[in-house]
């Protein structure tokens, strides 16, 4: 069942996302004025909002539902990057990049998500340099977080390989 929510509502929603709160009014007030029906979507479970090389500039904002990220390789094998529920947010602006080149977009569950494009939000991040910190912010911890996981999987494969090892050479 799809969300029947108000423009009204998603605007007052805003504040309520991760990057966005606590933002002096100002700026809300200015991003609350980019919400409209035409960057609004309503998506019902298992809607592709984005594939490999069919990715959409700007940033996109879950005010409701879920959202899967995954990655496929060569064989077709599926690999989640990350599941986004309220308040999580993707995309690409020339400026910053939170990952999200290349990878397939899915509802989970019927969801309502928003976007800026990058022409509207550009403008916002040179005018307002709390906005741009908040966003240097996530993609930093988001770097982290991919770094600590590819470096567990090294870790984890190395590991692995030792043992291997250490079996063939006792035996």
């Amino acid at each position: 069942m799809l969300h029947d929510v108000a423009m009204e509502n998603i605007a007052s929603f805003l504040p309520k996302i991760k990057i966005f709160e606590s933002l002096p009014a100002e700026i809300i007030r200015e991003i609350e004025q980019l919400v409209t029906s035409s960057n609004t979507y309503k998506l019902s479970k298992n809607s592709i909002l984005q594939k490999p090389g069919d990715e959409r500039d700007g940033f996109f904002f879950v005010i409701a539902g879920k959202l899967r990220l995954y990655k496929t390789n060569s064989a077709g094998k599926q690999h989640t990057v990350c599941i986004l529920s309220e308040g999580g947010m993707f995309g690409e602006v020339e400026t910053f990049s939170l990952g999200t080149r290349g990878t397939y977009v899915e509802t989970i569950e019927d969801s309502i998500v928003f976007s800026i494009p990058t022409e509207q939000f550009e403008p916002l991040l040179g005018k307002y340099s709390e906005l741009s910190l908040r966003f240097l912010s996530e993609i930093s911890k988001r770097l982290r977080d991919q770094w600590k996981n590819w470096f567990l999987g090294i870790y984890v494969v190395k590991c692995f390989t030792f043992s291997t090892d250490c079996l063939k050479s006792s035996a």
